[in-house]
């Protein structure tokens, strides 16, 4: 600076004029009660070196208190905090309370931090904040007594800072200037809270600080919270690079060779003939910088440019968000996942309140809001999207509208991308910048319903003739539209529901609609015979384990291929695939659903009278297990009858054996055992393992309702060891339980305990649905011969429940004692306990209905003995 003739100063070009009012600003921690007279020494400290204190206080503001202290923060260029033993107050749209908010906020400016010792009162989450803060290299970390010592403490390191602003050693003779560059960059800030990602931001982060690792690439579909994520950990990670993290949008780019001019604008070179990617190189090549490079996916031809750079500048690492990986070397993949339940509410919570001030989360909408992002699938975009919906809709009108969610879930906030304020333009975006090749393979993928196998798609025709199906699944895989699921097998491939919708709907438009329909169909009516002969066949785990869940198998699959059967008028194919499916419903307690299937497969008429016949059958025995017992004798024996014309002798014995258990009510018991007899004999001619273990199964559930366990032992003995050498899991379940009935009525507590206990373990491995109601009453029976009487109440209201939820009654011939049984525990504890008890079980769910029944099965005759010592304790017994 010289001075002018006039008098006034002279400025070079490269300097800036400071007015009065733009003195170095000092931020002050907000810990505002704890730390009151600290703050006004800091303060004190600040003002005597002419520096401007900046103090966030609570008080009358026309703004929230977070925009506020976000505001003084962005405008001050130092930080001070000061801390004690309080954490603070987390408000519940935020995962942080505002005083480690402040520290994430302050990012890369200078902080100075200073902690009151001693401290025995500190908080946990405080102690969890110092010690990041202690492992931070660029903080200055002091402990101090009282507020004199601060004082003196701020006003030492205010100096130093300032001082070491100032002292640049000149540069060597001859040396090049040093480079105008070198600055902090400032993230974009959050315009709303950030919410979760707690382990995301360690995972990532985490990457960012190692020195092997130079390129980081968040993957994942459009609205899963890339940006979001990639910016707050940059902001964790920048401290460690001298110019700190620069960010790149590449959103409004639209050509690759525009893609170094954006990095160059984004870093601060500027060139009046235009940037190269050897004056940009040239540029980075001794800087230290973290840059950020937002929405790749679509300048994707581009990817070159990033090694390159990395290997111009060592001080130099990049991360990139992108719905494709960059597939270059030295790049690590982190794919982002869906948002956590806890957090999806949370941040649903947050995002209507913006829209809503009165909105609440509380007891009475809860589960409703838990289900909107369920059903969201935990896609922050979505939920966000569904939340500004609140501002007309009340959380249960949300959820009845979500089954058309692309064109339900728009009119997203104007500062968003264009292509993120409505769902269906989000997913149009990924799908557009695939080749045509590629659509029309996305397209047929929406025949599938829920996860899919390699060798299913291939079934179908994904791919053109010629073309790898794998290759083009992993194309997908890569650019986020679809996921690959962890197997030890088989690949098992799935896509996010909203995304499958969007391909059902392109599907559904193109030609190929029928003909990828039919095929999706055959399929999985092929699959479905082999997994019906496969479970009465020895191997009943593995095949149930194919057949699996919506969420894990193939049951989505199997189910729309039986409506697909349906809708094109083609009964026989439904007939096929419920006579291969009738065993693995009843186990997985699919009752209701079966007998809705079959009966619309009868309903369609012109059938085979071979299908007829095993229809009728398998709608019988569906009929038989939800306790309509007259519909079933009628569909039994309707069945059976066609069936013997035919010399279907499966059939007929399978007709036989249904009616051998409902014949006890209507014709009386001697006329079940018979039918039941009947039935075991035919299995046996037949030379069927499964078939005999289920018949004489029928026959124990028989003597155990009669109550006939004198001179039947070997029968249940006997029952026992055919199940398990048929390898049915429900049969030897239903086995375990008979047996374990007939041991509590020879008072052999042990064997019965032993019995019952191997078969909860039992449910646990295979989730057996028809049978737990049957184990839950006979543990309910132990706990009632051992005296805990409130428990034995519990597991009926469990097995009560269990049967609602299945639609599976109770066996016709079981149905008095049962209630017999009922009664005697109500008598023994008095209604009200009783009911209390009763309905605390019918709360549980399966796996809680399972601790409680083991903790039934594992008493033991020691317990008896030791209740017979303690008269007080003992209930009465079941008569």
């Amino acid at each position: 600076m010289s001075a002018n003739d006039d008098g006034t100063d002279e400025v070079d070009d490269t300097g800036v004029i400071l007015t009065p009012d733009q003195r170095v600003r000092v931020f002050v921690s907000s810990t505002m009660e704890e730390l009151a007279t600290e703050r006004v020494a800091v303060r004190e400290a600040v003002a005597g070196m002419h520096l401007s204190p900046v103090l966030f206080e609570l008080g009358a503001r026309a703004h929230p208190p977070r925009s506020l202290y976000r505001s003084y923060l962005e405008q001050s260029h130092v930080f001070v905090g000061i801390y004690w033993e309080r954490y603070g107050w987390v408000a519940p749209t935020m995962d942080v309370s505002g005083l480690e908010d402040e520290y994430l906020l302050a990012g890369a400016k200078p902080k100075l931090m200073y902690v009151k010792r001693p401290a025995p009162g500190r908080e946990p989450r405080l102690d969890e904040l110092l010690d990041r803060i202690r492992s931070d290299d660029d903080v200055a970390y002091k402990a101090f007594a009282d507020a004199a010592e601060l004082e003196s403490l701020v006003t030492d390191d205010l100096s130093l800072l300032l001082s070491e602003a100032f002292l640049v050693p000149p540069a060597p003779p001859g040396a090049a200037p040093a480079p105008q560059h070198r600055h902090r960059f400032t993230l974009p800030a959050d315009a709303t809270a950030f919410i979760g990602r707690t382990a995301e931001l360690e995972d990532v982060a985490g990457l960012l600080g190692r020195d092997d690792v130079r390129l980081v690439t968040l993957t994942g579909p459009g609205g899963i919270g890339k940006t979001r994520l990639a910016l707050r950990a940059a902001a964790r990670a920048a401290a460690a690079f001298e110019e700190g993290a620069a960010f790149v949008s590449l959103a409004s780019v639209a050509d690759e060779r525009s893609v170094v001019g954006a990095i160059a604008a984004a870093v601060g070179l500027r060139d009046s003939n235009g940037p190269t990617l050897d004056t940009l190189r040239l540029d980075l090549a001794d800087r230290s910088l973290l840059v950020i490079i937002d929405n790749f996916e679509h300048l994707i031809g581009a990817a070159g440019i990033v090694p390159e750079l990395l290997a111009a500048a060592p001080g130099l690492k990049i991360l990139v968000t992108s719905r494709e990986a960059l597939h270059v070397r030295a790049e690590y993949e982190f794919p982002v996942p869906p948002l956590p339940a806890d957090d999806g509410v949370r941040l649903f919570a947050e995002r209507a309140t913006a829209v809503r001030p009165d909105f609440r989360i509380d007891d009475s909408n809860r589960d409703v809001v838990e289900r909107v992002c369920k059903r969201l699938e935990g896609i922050p975009l979505a939920i966000e999207l569904a939340a500004a919906r609140t501002k007309l809709l009340a959380p249960e009108a949300l959820l009845d509208r979500l089954d058309r969610r692309l064109d339900f879930l728009v009119g997203g906030a104007r500062d968003l991308p264009e292509r993120q304020q409505a769902l269906r333009r989000t997913i149009e975006w990924s799908y557009d910048l695939l080749d045509e090749s590629e659509r029309s393979s996305f397209d047929r993928l929406g025949v599938f319903a829920g996860s899919f196998s390699l060798s299913a798609a291939e079934a179908v025709g994904v791919t053109a003739a010629g073309d790898d199906a794998l290759d083009v699944l992993a194309s997908l895989v890569d650019k986020s539209l679809v996921r690959v699921e962890a197997s030890a097998g088989e690949p098992r491939f799935c896509m996010l529901e909203m995304i499958a919708e969007f391909a059902r709907a392109k599907l559904a438009a193109s030609e190929d609609a029928v003909l990828v329909g039919e095929r999706h169909a055959a399929f999985f009516r092929d699959l479905s015979r082999n997994v019906g002969s496969g479970v009465m066949g020895g191997d009943q785990r593995h095949w149930l384990n194919i057949l699996g869940s919506e969420d894990d198998g193939e049951v989505g699959n199997v189910r729309a291929a039986l409506q697909w059967f349906l809708a094109n008028g083609r009964p026989d194919d439904v007939a096929d695939m419920a006579w291969a499916l009738w065993v693995p419903a009843w186990i997985n307690g699919r009752i209701d659903e079966g007998r809705r299937t079959t009966a619309a497969a009868l309903d369609l008429g012109g059938t085979t009278d071979a299908s007829r016949a095993r229809l009728r059958v398998v709608l019988g025995l569906f009929e038989m297990w939800s306790g309509n017992h007259i519909a079933a004798a009628d569909a039994l024996r309707d069945g059976g009858a066609l069936a013997e014309g035919l010399g279907d002798d499966a059939v007929v014995a399978a007709a036989t054996l249904g009616q051998s258990m409902i014949a006890g009510p209507v014709d009386g018991e001697a006329r079940s055992e018979e039918l039941a007899d009947e039935a075991l004999a035919m299995y046996r001619r037949l030379g069927d393992a499964w078939g005999e273990a289920a018949a004489l199964n029928a026959l124990g559930w028989l003597y155990v309702s009669q109550e006939r366990f004198d001179g039947t032992g070997d029968v249940f003995e006997q029952t026992l060891a055919a199940s398990a050498a048929a390898g049915d899991e429900q049969f030897t379940a239903m086995a375990e339980v008979n047996l374990a009935e007939l041991r509590l009525h020879d008072a052999d507590v042990d064997a019965a305990s032993a019995l019952l206990t191997s078969c909860v373990g039992r449910h646990r491995r295979v989730r057996l649905m028809y049978s737990v109601a049957y184990l839950l009453e006979a543990c309910a029976r132990l706990a009632a011969q051992q005296h805990e009487l409130e428990r034995a109440a519990q597991l009926l209201g469990a097995a009560c429940q269990t049967r609602e939820s299945t639609g599976v009654s109770v066996w016709g011939s079981q149905l008095e004692r049962r209630e017999r049984f009922i009664e005697s525990v109500r008598a023994a504890l008095g209604d009200a306990d009783y009911e209390r008890a009763f309905s605390a079980g019918s709360t549980l769910g399966y796996t809680e209905a399972l601790d409680e029944a083991a903790l039934a099965a594992a008493s033991d005759a020691a317990e008896t003995m030791a209740s017979d010592d303690h008269p007080e304790q003992r209930g009465p017994r079941d008569g």
